[in-house]
């Protein structure tokens, strides 16, 4: 492990180093999420009165992790984005806030009231049966308001930046990566490290959910993972 004082997010995962913990605090800061507000304000100018009125303005979810991590990294796993909630903003809250939020709706919530949130829970609880360390994070890293999508491609391109300050430091053995925009991203880098294994697959959602039944979901993921995690181990 990187050396560095342990900081706990309880149970909620990214508990790990300070220098790990650094880079998740410096992607909070929301550098070029200014830059996109400016950007969707032009699309519609009503939702800046909106913001001003209510204090509330789209922010970075970051993320989970299993409750200890080490660097390297075994496993980044990549999705697209948490999905677009127009005009629905929510105040900015700390870090661990928001940690929490996004685990909670993955990994603790009683009622799982959609395909995926299903379907993520099994992978993670396999991963840790499996004692398998890994963060899960998105490409776009906020809720983006959209109007026929106009302003995603925005994101994509500033959020990857802060996905490429997490992977620069993660240094992931492994990469799963999650849909058809993270792979198109992911394949334009030029990894600071050892290029990792990166394994594709689509994302499973009630619009992909047939193809993901038909072709045994996670079955063949969990397999390569394995086999590349085993791969590594003995490498090491």
């Amino acid at each position: 492990m990187t050396q560095g004082e342990d900081l706990n997010f309880k149970k909620y995962g990214i508990t790990t180093n300070c220098t790990v913990r650094n880079v998740f605090e410096w992607v909070n800061k929301r550098t070029l999420c200014e830059k996109c507000r400016k950007d969707r304000y032009k699309i519609d100018p009503a939702i800046e009165e909106k913001e001003k009125k209510n204090n509330f303005f789209s922010n970075l979810i970051l993320g989970l992790s299993s409750e200890s991590i080490e660097v390297p990294l075994d496993l980044l796993i990549i999705g697209e984005a948490h999905g677009g909630r127009p005009d629905a903003f929510r105040t900015q809250k700390s870090l661990e806030k928001e940690v929490e939020y996004i685990a909670d709706y993955y990994l603790f919530k009683e009622l799982l009231e959609k395909f995926h949130q299903k379907e993520m829970r099994d992978l993670f609880e396999w991963l840790d049966e499996q004692r398998i360390k890994y963060v899960f994070t998105d490409l776009v890293k906020c809720y983006v308001w959209r109007k026929n999508n106009e302003n995603f491609e925005i994101a994509i391109e500033r959020c990857s930046e802060y996905l490429q300050r997490q992977v620069d430091v993660l240094q992931p053995r492994i990469i799963l990566v999650l849909g058809k925009k993270a792979q198109k991203q992911i394949n334009k880098w030029h990894f600071k490290q050892n290029k990792p294994h990166i394994i594709n697959s689509i994302f499973p959602s009630m619009f992909t959910a047939d193809k993901w039944v038909k072709t045994d979901g996670w079955a063949q993921i969990k397999k390569e993972i394995q086999e590349l995690y085993s791969k590594n181990r003995t490498e090491i």
